[in-house]
């Protein structure tokens, strides 16, 4: 499910911009990983960021993107693996890996790439053993919203343990607040042409360039929007009782 450019979520946008900035002008530059280890680093290597086309119930067609990838820990000791993968395009979209995407979509591709070791997102998460024998691979999927888009990031969280912690200027109160950047591995993609390429998605999809990837300091966008979004939802289902509740009462 894509997000949606409703006035609170442009507002949380709008802050976060300034967020970056304000902390740009406290610290005097934009935060960076350290160049020299600070913390443990998984070892991630990501596959393509593919399109793919399939036929849905109904016989429409429906588009995902999707990316395999290996993660193994080389840091020494054994570290729990929860990551949290977002995918972000330049029209606003933030989707979280795996949000909107059925079974059977996840199993008709596991059985197109024809890997077995290929394990979904969920399945991945718990304790990760040291040694390049107990690397892992994993697949990610996302449903494709908007189709006129020139740029797709893909962003992994929880490959590190490296954290900054700045103070920042809230936008809207004008109170100083501390937020937690998390360092994470940016994926960065061009789209030249057609986002569905009819030709290459029914099969294996169409890979989209990879034109950047390094570590970044974020805070996670999705996430946080989906927290939010599920604590309004606790809140109108409660409100919902309260009044059906009242409603038994005084008949």
């Amino acid at each position: 499910m894509t997000s949606r450019w409703t006035p609170s979520f442009l507002g949380r946008a709008l802050a976060a911009f300034a967020i970056v900035f304000s902390g740009v002008a406290m610290l005097g530059a934009a935060p960076q990983p350290s160049v020299l280890a600070r913390s443990w680093d998984l070892d991630f290597r990501p596959g393509e960021l593919r399109v793919i086309t399939l036929t849905g119930e109904g016989g429409a067609d429906k588009h995902y993107y999707y990316m395999t990838f290996l993660v193994t820990n080389l840091t020494g000791e054994e570290r729990f693996f929860a990551p949290i993968f977002e995918l972000t395009t330049d029209r606003g979209e933030i989707m979280l890996a795996g949000r909107g995407v059925s079974r059977q979509v996840t199993q008709e591709i596991l059985e197109r790439l024809r890997n077995p070791l290929l394990e979904q997102q969920f399945q991945l998460i718990g304790p990760l053993q040291e040694g390049e024998e107990f690397g892992r691979e994993g697949l990610l999927i996302w449903p494709v919203g908007r189709q006129d888009i020139n740029e797709v990031n893909v962003y992994a969280i929880g490959l590190s343990g490296e954290s900054q912690t700045i103070r920042t200027r809230d936008a809207e109160t004008g109170e100083i607040k501390e937020i937690v950047l998390r360092k994470t591995m940016m994926l960065r993609h061009d789209l030249p042409g057609e986002l569905a390429d009819e030709r290459a998605s029914r099969v294996a999809g169409k890979t989209l360039p990879r034109t950047e990837q390094r570590w970044i300091l974020r805070q996670q966008a999705a996430s946080l929007e989906a927290a939010e979004n599920a604590a309004t939802e606790r809140g109108d289902r409660q409100e919902r009782n309260q009044t059906r509740d009242s409603g038994e009462t005084s008949r």
